[in-house]
């Protein structure tokens, strides 16, 4: 959104973000945008969005109409309220980004088959992990989902970050032929970070970045890293990232003997991770869920570091023939892959010479060109 605000504001255009995540009501002009900020309802917003930020959204957004051509809604909790905006009668038109799975899924990981998302599935989902006194008002939130849902999908033109995630949303009854597919653009890396900054006495430097948790699949890299470093002396896997995995996976790695050969990096800066991905030979991005979009992806072949993605939602297209894929979840695949790829230096010089040609299409004018390409179109409509 950052990026997308900046673009426009350099183009003559004026923009307003409205965010419902505050301690304190509140307005602020930041580098000529105005930024007003509503106060969250504290203990709730957290645990039941969907429900809680309609209200909020929905008179927002009409306090607002008169003031502004086009709403786009970033966040997709937000969106019940931007389509009971619609419904009681608002006037602008509502673009919608689809960046994650909270617009048909409750708790946004789309990882239940569809055929059992029902009342008890959303209740188990939404009641784990949960405070004892939480899981009655879960159980309401459950019960009251669908009509939620269903008003997520009155907006009037949708962004989806990747087919895997239009796919997604069709399925679930969102309206194929007002869904545009433009992903992520590629954000500038300091010129600074160069190669050799990591494990100098390892000649193959594999990278994992991101977050700890079982959905990402980082268990699988372990132990398919651990198959390739019992014949191959040369090769070190950095895990940079935190989360709830955190200590399990640390406690796997001594399991498997490859303590000494792994290295946790814990969380890393935004801005500092780029040092990881210009030390980094081959970058892994192992997840066992349809990720929507996968920026660690970008970031690597902004470095020329060639990715191994698992062949399961949106990484597969975005690395097009600058990568290699593997079957999610399957540690013998994984291992295939990572051995031929350390094997192969000329394989691995001639992937990274085609990040730059994959990374064209992820440029920012032209990401943002066609965002705003899609706002004209849907003005024009009204």
């Amino acid at each position: 959104m950052k990026l997308q605000a900046g673009f426009l504001l350099q183009r003559g255009h004026e923009i307003t973000i409205l965010t419902f995540d505050e301690e304190t009501n509140r307005e602020e002009t930041i580098a000529g945008i105005k930024v007003v900020r509503h106060r969250r309802i504290d203990g709730l917003t957290a645990t039941a969005q969907l429900l809680t930020l309609l209200p909020q959204v929905a008179m927002a957004m009409r306090k607002w109409q008169d003031r502004v051509d086009l709403f786009h809604v970033y966040y997709p909790p937000a969106l019940p309220g931007a389509g009971m905006y619609k419904v009681l009668g608002g006037r602008r038109p509502v673009v919608a980004n689809l960046e994650s799975y909270a617009a048909f899924c409750p708790i946004g990981s789309a990882l239940c088959p569809d055929a059992i998302c029902g009342l008890s599935q959303r209740v188990r989902c939404l009641t784990r992990g949960r405070r004892p006194a939480l899981k009655p008002l879960s159980v309401l939130y459950a019960a009251a989902c669908p009509p939620l849902l269903a008003l997520a999908r009155r907006s009037d033109r949708y962004i989806a970050l990747s087919q895997a995630v239009k796919e997604l949303h069709v399925a679930h009854g969102y309206p194929a032929d007002r869904m545009d597919v433009i992903p992520c653009c590629v954000e500038n890396q300091p010129a600074s970070f160069t190669k050799g900054a990591a494990h100098e006495s390892a000649t193959v430097n594999i990278l994992y970045a991101g977050a700890l948790k079982e959905a990402k699949g980082v268990d699988v890299l372990l132990r398919a890293f651990s198959r390739l470093a019992e014949h191959d002396t040369r090769v070190h896997l950095t895990i940079a990232g935190d989360g709830p995995q955190a200590e399990p996976l640390k406690e796997l790695a001594l399991e498997l003997g490859v303590d000494k050969r792994v290295s946790f990096a814990g969380w890393v800066p935004h801005e500092m991770v780029g040092r990881y991905y210009a030390a980094a030979d081959v970058f892994v991005h192992p997840g066992i869920w349809a990720e929507p979009f996968g920026r660690t992806v970008l970031e690597a072949m902004q470095f020329r570091v060639p990715p191994l993605v698992s062949n399961i939602g949106a990484p597969p297209s975005t690395v097009g023939d600058a990568g290699l894929v593997f079957e999610p979840g399957n540690v013998d695949d994984l291992a295939q892959k990572l051995d031929t790829v350390c094997r192969d230096k000329e394989l691995r010089q001639r992937l990274s010479a085609n990040c730059s040609r994959v990374l064209e299409a992820y440029e920012q004018d032209k990401v943002l060109g066609r965002i705003l390409e899609v706002y004209h179109r849907v003005m024009s409509e009204q």
